[in-house]
Parts: structure tokens; C-alpha cells; sequence
């Protein structure tokens, strides 16, 4: 993870979603291949109450073979917050089976 990448996610951390959401959106225009940004604006997307977009940026990470057990946890929150229990139910069952969990 690259040293500026790091100091945005402080803005997670310190429950600035929408700051965070601004920054990686930043990061993410200077590079689109950043997955680790798609997944902490995604997720605070959700903390903002706006699980459309979250769907839309976790299911980025998703798509780049990248995703950890998290990001199928948080999409489907985000699916389950949409009402699609099937596809929330898929991504919990994902998040079960992978073995990439963060150490």
C-alpha cells in the first residue's frame, strides 16, 4: 500500500466518511487500479447510508480477483441493505469460504 493511500484511510478510521470518501475518490482518479481504495470508499459508502454506491465500488474489488473475505462481507451488507437477500446471502457464503482474511 502506497504512503498516501495510508493517510487517507485515517479519514476512515477516524469516522470522516465522506472526507474519506472525497479523498479516495481523488486517489482513485490518479489511479483507477488502486483496489484497496475502491474498497474503503465502498465501505464508507455504506457508513453514509448510501449502499448503491457501495455495491457499485465493492463490486470493483470483487471483479479484480482482489477481494478478501471483508469486501464479500460488505457487499452483502450493501446487497442486504437493498433488499437483495440472495445476492447477500451469495456474498456472506463467499466471505465464509475464501481464505484471504487480512492478518
Amino acid at each position: 500500500m502506497a504512503f498516501p493511500e495510508m493517510l487517507i484511510e485515517t479519514y476512515f478510521y477516524r469516522g470522516e466518511y465522506a472526507q474519506s470518501v472525497d479523498r479516495f475518490g481523488s486517489l482513485l482518479a490518479l489511479n483507477a487500479d488502486a483496489v484497496n481504495g475502491y474498497a474503503y470508499r465502498g465501505r464508507a459508502y455504506l457508513e453514509l447510508g448510501q449502499p448503491e454506491e457501495a455495491l457499485a465500488d465493492l463490486t470493483r474489488v470483487v471483479d479484480s480477483g482482489q477481494a478478501i473475505a471483508a469486501d464479500y462481507v460488505f457487499r452483502g451488507i450493501a446487497h442486504g441493505q437493498l433488499g437483495n437477500m440472495e445476492s447477500a446471502c451469495s456474498d456472506l457464503g463467499k466471505a465464509l469460504e475464501t481464505r484471504r482474511w487480512p492478518l
